[in-house]
């Protein structure tokens, strides 16, 4: 595999010879970059090991011994003036939905809508407002 890739890469048995010093010069000028790299690397390494002028290490002396006290008392807390109660704002009455219309209905004729719709609702109305009967007792 990697025969195949260095023979396409330097052109096989049919390369011109400045084909393959290129190819060469390439790979050398990447090896020289990557030790100059590397040695710039190691020398900023090195010298972040060394503990030349370190700080005077910093003193503390306690003047003072802290005690404890009792905590101060606060204020009293400020009368509250009543405010007028504000009313809450009014929501908008929502719409009556539409009673559905009842399965075993005819259809309605386009000229009369008027009519049916009032028998309709009226009909709705007197069932909702009608009391429930009581269940016989089993």
């Amino acid at each position: 595999m990697v025969g195949r890739s260095l023979r396409l890469l330097l052109g096989g048995e049919h390369a011109s010879p400045w084909r393959r010093v290129a190819a060469v010069a390439l790979v050398l000028g990447v090896i020289v970059v990557h030790g100059c790299v590397t040695q710039g690397v190691l020398e900023r390494m090195g010298d972040l090991g060394r503990s030349e002028a370190m700080p005077q290490r910093m003193e503390v002396a306690y003047v003072r011994e802290m005690e404890l006290s009792a905590p101060p008392v606060a204020a009293p807390a400020a009368p509250v003036e009543p405010t007028a109660a504000v009313a809450p704002p009014k929501k908008k009455p929502k719409p009556k939905p539409k009673p559905p219309k009842a399965a075993s209905a005819p259809e309605l004729a386009a000229s009369e809508p008027a009519t049916v719709v009032a028998e309709v609702a009226s009909a709705a109305a007197s069932a909702a407002s009608a009391p429930d009967e009581p269940l016989p007792a089993v």
